[in-house]
């Protein structure tokens, strides 16, 4: 595998460069030049060694490219097929005129969120998560809006995709999930339970801490974002238990209805 550490450079050509930086779990790749065909199987390799070590979303800067073989847009193509299978995951391009026209007409605007700016594409890489893992069914997105869950409660804190498939399960099968938060920075979400609803969950594989009466999980860089129940489901601070702990170790529940 192509050798692709945290930030880094390398040419793909003497006509054609490449680098890379983190931001939270999202993964910022530059490219400019002239992307023709001795560049396509390079720049397949770096891009999947990218998705390979990354959690969150690729974001390519194409605004520098003059050229876009159809090789190389072979190349991002196949990018895409390789994180769709990963969900709440998307490849998003910044494009040049010339890449712009090229993915107009041969319509991949379809599989690529095209963004004019690296701030708008990082603001709908933040979002991300919730219209991807987390199915908004019986909430009210808050986005960026603060929220106050009201005590006393347990946050149980879960790794992105595990947590998010997991409350999916519950609710898809007819639970109420009560307020969780996603939080874009450590690439966690969180799902507030009642006190005795969480003492089940706290030795699951995907928890990886819990806190009491507070969400907090460290310093942010950007706010968290908020999916509540809809007015008159607050009580939804109860969640199924053992729903959810059937969930996260064993077969998706069948039913799991609110107690």
């Amino acid at each position: 595998m192509t050798d692709t550490t945290t930030d880094g450079r390398a040419p793909l050509s003497r006509y054609a460069q490449m680098a890379w930086h983190t931001d939270g779990p999202h993964t910022i790749t530059t490219i400019t030049g002239s992307l023709e065909v001795d560049e396509g199987m390079p720049l397949r390799e770096r891009l999947w060694a990218l998705v390979e070590q990354g959690s969150g979303d690729l974001v390519l800067d194409m605004s520098g490219v003059d050229f876009l073989d159809s090789t190389c847009l072979g190349a991002l193509v196949s990018t895409v097929k390789k994180v769709r299978p990963q969900p709440g995951r998307a490849v998003r391009v910044i494009p040049s005129d010339r890449v712009r026209k090229v993915l107009r007409l041969t319509s991949l605007t379809k599989i690529f969120p095209v963004h004019e700016t690296m701030n708008e594409a990082l603001c709908a890489a933040a979002s991300n998560p919730v219209g991807e893992h987390l199915h908004p069914a019986d909430t009210i997105l808050f986005g960026e809006r603060e929220f106050t869950p009201i005590g006393p409660y347990i946050s149980i804190h879960l790794r992105m995709r595990e947590g998010a498939a997991a409350l999916n399960t519950v609710r898809d099968g007819g639970g109420r999930i009560g307020p969780v938060l996603i939080c874009h920075d450590h690439n966690l979400v969180q799902a507030l339970l009642t006190p005795g609803s969480a003492d089940t969950l706290r030795g699951l594989p995907a928890v990886v801490a819990t806190t009491d009466n507070t969400t907090d999980c460290g310093p942010h860089r950007r706010p968290p974002t908020w999916a509540v129940p809809r007015r008159g489901e607050m009580a939804a601070a109860r969640t199924d238990a053992d729903a959810l702990h059937a969930a996260l170790t064993g077969p998706a529940p069948t039913t799991g209805r609110a107690r």
